[in-house]
């Protein structure tokens, strides 16, 4: 229901596929007048994209990256980031790019980017911890009726006068201690066998996901600054149920050994990010929306679509909007810039921490010395 068959500027729209389009249409399955209707398309595109990612994506991602043949570890990593952010990245941007710098429909791109933005939250609540906690409740309950019926037959197995003959404790409190230290052993193998019969932790698709939240937030924020808001409400959540997921439901991680080095793979696509988001913003703010047209009516012309006033740009003064676009977008990196050369990466406490211990291992490298 996005795609309209022919744009607002009276040209037909290239994307436009009528099958898809009638669905959207009254008492169709993604009616557009219905809340519920419209927020379907978005909960289907959230999880028809994770789908992909588990099956998809990340084999052809690490088929490709195996197939370069990188010559260290790191450069493996940093390639897989690029290409399984790159290839997500693109199915959840696809539909918000179009709206903002296609149809330049910025009241569409504000509906869309909250539904898509709620119904991926939604599902990462439901694959992440929702699903895995029922899984995990199943495999339980099939444990322990797998448990009571070995028993059972053991049991049966069992002359009568045995299942009747009480054992005799003649050795007293050593024969308890040692039932009581052979009862702990099987509670400990039984929890050891849970936790080692549960899935992997997936560090990988956390990192990821919290890519794109990033992305959501950053490269439209012009046009849905409530996504900031959203996204601490919703990771306030995600937080609990990922400290759940890591204690109960999956097995503990382990500490890879090019784990810092993936992270600054992450922290290169964060950066790549954030500089483009000055981009899409200033253009958002100077051609798709109304913004700059508030402060600068004259480049702008009123004119009516859909029985509502909208702006458009003046004959003419293209290339003072442009310009606009422009300065717009350098003051937001140069704003950006001073944020990051005044904040220093290292505290000033653990900077005074890791000068006092090189003081002291030259100091004692130094004692050493004289002594010796």
């Amino acid at each position: 229901g996005m795609v309209e068959p022919v744009h607002r500027f009276n040209y037909t729209n290239p994307f436009h596929i009528a099958v898809l389009a009638a669905q959207a249409g009254p008492g169709r399955v993604f009616d557009r007048t219905c809340a519920w209707r419209a927020t379907l398309a978005a909960v289907l595109h959230s999880a028809g994209v994770f789908v992909l990612n588990r099956l998809l994506f990340r084999r052809v991602a690490e088929a490709l990256t195996k197939w370069e043949n990188h010559p260290t570890v790191a450069e493996h990593e940093s390639a897989l980031v690029l290409k399984r952010y790159c290839l997500e990245a693109f199915d959840y941007y696809a539909a918000p790019l179009y709206l903002a710098f296609y149809e330049l429909d910025v009241l569409a791109l504000r509906s869309a980017l909250f539904t898509l933005f709620v119904a991926d939250c939604l599902r990462r609540l439901a694959t992440e911890l929702v699903l895995p906690y029922c899984l995990l409740l199943a495999q339980d309950r099939a444990r322990r009726l797998r448990d009571a019926a070995a028993k059972k037959a053991d049991a049966d197995q069992q002359p009568p006068q045995q299942q009747q003959q009480q054992p005799a404790l003649q050795e007293g409190d050593a024969v308890d201690s040692i039932q009581d230290a052979r009862a702990d052993n099987c509670v400990t193998d039984k929890t050891l066998l849970a936790e080692v019969s549960s899935d992997k932790y997936e560090q990988f698709d956390d990192y990821l996901e919290m890519c794109i939240q990033h992305g959501y937030i950053l490269l439209f924020a012009s046009s849905f600054p409530l996504a900031s808001l959203l996204a601490i409400v919703t990771n306030a959540v995600e937080t609990r149920s990922d400290a759940y997921k890591l204690c109960f439901v999956t097995r503990r991680p382990v500490a890879p050994a090019g784990g810092a080095r993936q992270s600054a793979a992450w922290q290169s696509v964060l950066a790549a990010q954030t500089c483009l988001a000055a981009l899409t913003n200033a253009v958002i703010i100077c051609v798709s929306s109304e913004q700059l047209a508030a402060w600068l009516p004259a480049l702008y012309d009123s004119v009516i679509a859909d029985a509502a006033p909208e702006a458009i740009i003046a004959a003419g003064m293209g290339r003072y909007v442009v310009a606009a676009a422009f300065i717009i977008e350098h003051l937001i990196l140069l704003a950006g810039a001073l944020i990051y050369l005044s904040i220093s990466d290292v505290p000033a406490s653990v900077r005074v921490a890791l000068d006092r211990r090189l003081f002291l291992a030259e100091t004692a490298a130094a004692a050493a010395g004289d002594a010796g």
